[in-house]
């Protein structure tokens, strides 16, 4: 360095000790002294730090100041480079998700954004399949959160990710929205408090975090277009809500959710995104995938990135004076602050997204995960299964080992080559005892098309008969998959039907129904235009008569069903897709014994619960799924699960995503004729709908005893305090639920679920679990946040306490 360049770096060193305009000075010189690089090298070839580039010699004050040498950078960069540096884009030949173009003259690096909420999303490889939030929620545990949160960090880190797309936020009201798997469960605080877990999480390793979707996002149907009409009140206590937290655990970034709130594009919500300011976020805010319909509003909204994004309209805005530069000058200022703050600009890590990067103890932490989000729904005695017993143990379903179920679809999906299946696990269970295996299932026979004419009453549709085979008869299961609207109908009562999806993958539909022999009408819908989808049938009265055998010839029958869930579809029914139904009661008329294990990423339905003797709902658990069944079913591990959503008696008993006229979606959702703040649990208390299952709902092999509850004002929180004795013969983990109801007139729904934690305990041993109930999570919004002052009553189990504040 030259002595003059020397001499004035060294004034500005020692001013960046006096503060932040030093800071800036230091980098405005740092800058002047890097070397170009060309900024239209293709980020496929650019190297990942640029020889001349400075930023080593001040990387200290730089992520100590990083505001300050954001804004320094910004004054560096021309108009261009501001305005490019908005858009993000993946890069396939990098395995990159998405990323920005960043600066390579100025030596910044392009920002490598990937999904994360259940492990590195996208395609990468070499990573964990961790079960889904769900699982994790299931669990009601915070500090196995944030070791969840902790290991997808390193692992995205270690794989050249900067920003993890995860958790979601998004509260699961409708019990059949396709994206439920990806989520904390049906309650605010639920979602509230493991969701900051897992931002704490993943916060601590050098990654960011980014909530999302934010705003009232809640179904797949018409994602993109719908309005929800929502009052302030739920905006603020249900769907805000978690976001509210995210950002007072200092959550680095937020991602805007596709759809409307009455009226207004969520990514353009000056309002909500300006209160997150309020309460104090200073990161990033990006758009979901094509969730901004202009990119002008958006940016003077306080949005900073987008994807995809026109760099025209902003040109030409800043042309005419309609926007003014310092709208952009913040928007990658807020981008390059976060990047600033995790040292993503002066040490970044080159993007593999092949690069082997499990870290020791992912693993063991996924199988603990696994295992104690299992919830047990139902044991007559049959569990759990003792290793020192003879016979057979029949597996019976595809799910079992032939199609595992192990994670859900969308852009969360996260790869796993080779799962353990839970055959597999059920395989090394009982060593002694011979285990079969019947999956149940065989390939449909397509169905020949007859010529296609105008449907008469969908105008842009085609309708064709198919012809199905007269020796088609008894139960026949029908399945297509599409991503277009497409309706099947079986003398002339409709069988399947989809609107169309948003997701870029088509998703396979299945019914099974009764058909005596002989000829039948059978008829496709689907849009002119574009190619038919292939419909398969097959008799599945043989498949299921081979697996009642196999149960009635063994001591125990496992079944094993399930459904897949996926971004971009909600389910039609909450019945399992197929036949499954008609096989698990099959087998249970064959063998009393029959243990049926539910893989699902929400609430399904269960009409032959009766005809079974235990139940176990195992979520997607990730890829050492069949390790953790065994130790479940075995009792090494004694089942903790407790449910997150409530389970329904029937599809009419659930509150479920409002039906379209199909096959166009419907274009509002009035979130506030669904209950308002009576969601989930709540829903069902409103309506007087007693559930199948209700939230928090899970059995033990051991047995717990409470005591009575106390409560006392500590500060700005209430501290309930629950004694708790393991009364039964094994080991557990009890979990508490403290509910709160306020004082009358309210207008809060009774028994709302503020606190939870989770309390090991040994057989035979007794302890105290404290709950902290933060004394502003009781604040109600009328126009503004205020406490209302009077009695309100905390419950656990079965315990009430009276508590006075104000």
């Amino acid at each position: 360095m030259p002595v003059r360049a020397s001499t004035r770096w060294a004034r500005a060193r020692a001013k960046v000790l006096r503060g932040h305009v030093g800071a800036r000075l230091v980098i405005v010189v740092a800058l002047g002294l890097a070397g170009a690089v060309a900024d239209s090298a293709p980020s496929s070839a650019r190297p990942v730090r640029p020889i001349s580039c400075r930023w080593e010699r001040f990387a200290p004050l730089a992520v100590r100041h990083p505001a300050a040498t954001a804004a320094a950078v910004v004054a560096r960069m021309t108009l261009q480079q501001k305005v490019a540096f908005l858009g993000l884009q993946p890069i396939p030949l990098l395995r990159i998700e998405e990323e920005n173009p960043g600066v390579p003259s100025l030596c910044v690096p392009p920002l490598v954004l990937r999904d994360g909420p259940a492990g590195v999303a996208a395609g990468a490889q070499g990573i964990t399949a961790f079960p889904s939030p769900l699982n994790l929620a299931s669990t009601f545990d915070p500090s196995l959160a944030v070791r969840y949160g902790t290991d997808i960090g390193r692992e995205a880190r270690a794989q050249g990710t900067m920003g993890l797309q995860g958790p979601e936020l998004n509260v699961s009201i409708y019990d059949n929205w396709g994206r439920s798997w990806e989520n904390l469960g049906e309650d605010p605080t639920l979602t509230s408090v493991l969701g900051t877990s897992l931002v704490t999480g993943i916060q601590r390793t050098g990654a960011f975090a980014m909530a999302k979707h934010m705003g009232p996002y809640v179904q797949e149907t018409g994602r993109s277009t719908v309005n929800d009409i929502v009052t302030a009140r739920a905006a603020k206590e249900v769907y805000l809500a978690p976001f509210r937290a995210a950002v007072r655990a200092g959550v680095a970034s937020i991602m805007c959710a596709d759809g409307r709130m009455n009226g207004v594009e969520s990514c353009s919500d000056a309002a909500t995104i300006s209160e997150t300011h309020t309460e104090g976020f200073a990161g990033l805010i990006r758009t979901d995938a094509g969730a901004s319909s202009d990119e002008v509003r958006a940016l003077k909204s306080g949005v900073d990135l987008f994807r995809p994004f026109d760099p025209a309209p902003v040109e030409a805005a800043l042309a005419n004076g309609t926007l003014p530069v310092s709208v952009v000058d913040r928007a990658v200022r807020d981008v390059l602050t976060v990047m600033l703050r995790y040292d993503d600009v002066t040490n970044p890590i080159a993007a593999d997204a092949a690069r082997p990067v499990t870290i020791p103890g992912a693993v063991a932490l996924s199988r603990t995960v696994a295992e104690r989000s299992m919830v047990l729904l139902k044991n007559s005695g049959v569990l759990p299964l003792a290793a020192g017993q003879t016979g057979t143990i029949a597996v019976i379903g595809a799910a079992a080992a032939q199609a595992p179920i192990v994670t859900g679809g969308g852009s969360s999906h996260v790869l796993d080559t080779q799962p353990t299946t839970d055959l597999m696990g059920i395989d090394t269970l009982v060593p002694r005892q011979r285990v079969t295996y019947t999956p149940a299932t065989s390939p449909g026979v397509p169905l020949l098309a007859g010529p296609a004419s105008p449907d008469p009453t969908v105008p842009g549709y085609q309708e064709a008969p198919l012809v199905l085979p007269p020796t088609t008869s008894g139960l026949v299961d029908f399945a297509y998959a599409t991503r277009t609207p497409t309706r099947l109908s079986v003398d002339g009562s409709v069988l399947l039907q989809n609107v169309q999806l948003s997701s870029g993958l088509p998703i396979t539909f299945e019914r099974a129904v009764e058909l005596a022999p002989g000829t039948h009408d059978v008829q496709l819908i689907w849009p002119t235009g574009v190619a038919a989808p292939t419909v398969t049938a097959q008799s599945v009265d043989a498949l299921i008569a081979q697996a009642a055998a196999a149960a009635q010839a063994a001591r125990v029958a496992i079944v094993d069903v399930g459904e897949f869930d996926s971004e971009g579809v909600d389910r039609a029914s909450l019945a399992l897709p197929g036949y499954q139904d008609q096989l698990i009661e099959a087998v249970a008329a064959a063998n009393p014994r029959t243990i049926v294990v539910v893989h699902s990423g929400g609430p399904v339905l269960m009409p032959w619960l009766g005809s079974v003797a235990a139940v176990v709902e195992a979520w997607y658990p990730g890829q050492v799924a069949g390790t953790a069944l065994a130790a479940v079913l075995s009792g090494a591990v004694d089942p903790s699960g407790r449910l997150p959503v409530s389970f329904p008696t029937t599809d009419a008993a659930a509150p479920l995503i409002p039906s379209s006229a199909w096959p166009t979606p419907v274009a509002t959702a009035n979130l506030t004729s669904l209950g308002d703040l009576a969601v989930g649990s709540r829903w069902y208390a409103a309506h007087g709908i007693a559930p199948l299952f209700p939230f928090g709902f899970g059995l033990s092999y051991t047995t717990f005893s409470q005591g009575a509850i106390s409560a006392q004002r500590v500060g700005g929180a209430i501290v309930v305090r629950v004694p708790v004795a393991n009364t039964g013969p094994r080991d557990g983990r009890y979990v508490a639920l403290a509910d709160v109801t306020d004082p009358p007139g309210s207008g809060e729904p009774p028994h709302e679920l503020r606190a939870f934690g989770v309390l090991p305990l040994l057989a035979h041993r007794a302890g105290t679990i404290a709950l902290t109930i933060p004394v502003p999570s009781l604040e109600v919004y009328e126009g503004r946040w205020r406490l209302i002052p009077g009695t309100y009553t905390v419950t656990v189990g079965a315990r009430s306490v009276a508590v006075t504040i104000g």
